[in-house]
Order: C-alpha cells, then structure tokens, then sequence
C-alpha cells in the first residue's frame, strides 16, 4: 500500500488513487501503509487500484460495505435500482454504468463461526448484475486476501 498523509505521526489513507482522479476514503477507519491490508478500507483501496491500472475503471465498479458488514449480495435481489439509475446493494447505494451487464466488486469482512469462534476475513465479491428475465442468474467469484503466500 502507498504511503499516506503523515500528520502529529498519525498516518491517514490517500485522498487519491495514484495516476487516477478517483477519490477514495477510509470512513472511519485508519490506515498503516507498514502493515500490508488489514482492513476492509485498505483492501478496497487495493481493489480499485488493481481495477484502475488495468483500465477496467468504467466497467467495474468497486465499493466497500465497511467494517462492520459481513455478508456480500448473494442474489439479484439483494440488489435494487432505483428510478435514477442508482443500484442499492446491502443498504449501500451505487450507482452503474448502463449496459447489457453491470460488474461490481463487493469489499467485505466476512464472518466464520466454528462452534464458540467467529473469525473474520477480509474478501471481495466479483459479481455480474444480469440485465433480463434470468433474475435467477447471479454469476459471482469470491476472493478471500491473504498476506501469507503458502505452497501446496
């Protein structure tokens, strides 16, 4: 991750993505460019970075649903338009580009509970929002982050 704003030795997230004019916020999360991704803020930050240097910027669509969501849209339900064109995925407003398929990433901290143990991790969500009658149609791929590379 880059180097944020350094202020009284508090480091806060980029204000921008760099060699882009995409805004980008943290919300009220910080950020540590030291420890690799440990948030849901910073790994957005990696997604739409990722998104923008290989120019996909106007076909995918990137948000965050924060810290404290745990679930990413799992249908075309869960995903409604408004009369403005705006897309409202998990109580978090988007807005799409229009088309015959709208691609969005999803950046979420997901919960795992074994017996007494919630874990979480940090992933994003690909999805294809289909435009048609296949409402049953929901293509996704989940990406769970690791900072650990293993060999298997």
């Amino acid at each position: 991750l880059p180097a944020g704003t350094i202020t009284n030795n508090v480091e806060s997230a980029p204000s921008k993505i760099p060699g882009t004019e995409t805004s980008f916020s943290m919300g009220n999360e910080t950020w540590n460019s030291k420890d690799g991704i440990n948030t849901v803020g910073e790994l957005t930050y990696a997604v739409y970075a990722f998104v923008s240097e290989n120019n996909q910027g106007d076909n995918i669509k990137v948000f965050s649903l924060g810290e404290t969501a745990t679930t990413a849209p799992e249908k075309n339900d869960d995903i409604e338009k408004d009369n403005k064109g705006t897309y409202k995925v998990n109580e978090k407003l988007v807005s799409l580009k229009a088309g015959s398929h709208q691609f969005y990433a999803v950046v979420y901290k997901k919960a795992t509970t074994v017996g007494n143990d919630t874990t979480y991790n940090y992933c994003v969500r690909f999805c294809c929002l289909q435009k048609g009658s296949g409402k049953n149609q929901f293509p996704f791929a989940d990406y769970t982050y690791s900072d650990v590379l293993a060999d298997k």
